[in-house]
């Protein structure tokens, strides 16, 4: 098959994954507990991996077009993170973005150093292909705004420990470890909806119990599980937060 046929090919099952995709999404997103931002960024990964591969695998003898398929490539990759970074969700995203672009930054010191010694060498390159560097630049600006608007201007629900936290409980990355018999309290903000209340759900039940006002107590066995906050206003707007009971 040719490149082009291929390429074709592999954008046509993309558009088919997503018809397909989003009514199931939107049907069992509640029931199986399921992040629109963590689906998104999945889907994201496996057609941008499977365009890797489909450049890795027609390399020889379709080079100017692997090229303009590798440069949109990095630039929607880095618009993704860009538009991710500038519009974090909660206090755990940020945390987040803070330690990867920490370590990002480091590197970047060192790249820097690098591309100053050999930018010269590669102005011609750019120059004599322009329309390869559009793609990238295009690519990258586009991801940018379109990530950053859907995540800062869209109807959101974070939930997250209250701080400080109580000495029988302490996180660790995106899970809260509660020991058993104790409790911490839990808050849910919500940009959107008129109404900020939200109404609580712990799954498995034998987890424990969670009031109102979002105070979990965890049961007398330990066990792990997840607690979603639900709007009141609008049910469909939810967060989970992943819990572990210690003894």
């Amino acid at each position: 098959m040719s490149y082009n046929k291929s390429l074709v090919l592999l954008l046509a099952a993309t558009v088919v994954l997503l018809v397909i995709g989003l009514p199931l999404f939107e049907e069992y997103k509640q029931q199986l507990k399921l992040k629109a931002t963590v689906v998104t960024g999945y889907f994201f990964g496996v057609v941008g991996a499977l365009l890797l591969v489909h450049a890795i695998l027609y390399w020889p003898g379709a080079e100017p077009q692997i090229a303009a398929e590798l440069a949109a490539l990095a630039g929607s990759s880095l618009g993704w993170l860009i538009g991710m970074w500038l519009s974090p969700m909660g206090t755990q995203e940020t945390t987040k973005f803070t330690k990867y672009w920490t370590a990002i930054g480091v590197g970047s010191g060192f790249t820097l150093k690098w591309a100053i010694d050999h930018v010269a060498q590669y102005r011609g390159w750019i120059a004599d292909h322009a329309f390869i560097s559009a793609l990238f630049i295009i690519a990258l600006v586009v991801t940018t705004a379109a990530v950053y608007n859907a995540r800062a201007y869209t109807d959101a629900l974070v939930i997250a420990p209250r701080n400080p936290l109580p000495s029988t409980a302490n996180t660790d990355g995106d899970t809260v470890n509660v020991k058993t018999g104790s409790s911490v309290a839990l808050y849910a903000a919500v940009s959107g909806p008129n109404d900020p209340l939200a109404k609580w759900d712990v799954f498995p039940a034998s987890l424990g119990s969670i009031a109102a006002d979002g105070v979990f107590t965890a049961a007398a066995t330990p066990g792990s599980g997840r607690i979603t906050a639900f709007n009141v206003e609008d049910p469909s707007l939810s967060n989970a937060l992943d819990v572990e009971v210690t003894a």
